[in-house]
């Protein structure tokens, strides 16, 4: 996983991600702070994270990317 706070409407991702991660995998979550416009995920393309906000003013937010490695076996959890 990756996680941070931006302004930005893209998120980098590192670039060793393209090697390591399923890229089907990838999930995010957006948590605004204060009164900023929610954002939204728009796509997941490339290296990137597009975020966009139907509301108007400065988005400001936190970020959590996750996603699943693909250079071990999947993880299988017992019950």
């Amino acid at each position: 996983y990756i996680r941070g706070r931006t302004q930005e409407a893209i998120i980098k991702l590192p670039e060793y991600w393209t090697k390591l991660v399923d890229a089907e995998s990838i999930t995010v979550s957006l948590t605004p702070i204060g009164n900023s416009a929610t954002p939204r995920v728009e796509k997941v393309s490339g290296n990137a994270v597009y975020v966009f906000s139907k509301g108007e003013g400065e988005m400001d937010y936190y970020y959590a990317v996750f996603a699943e490695r693909c250079d071990v076996d999947k993880l299988v959890v017992e019950f």
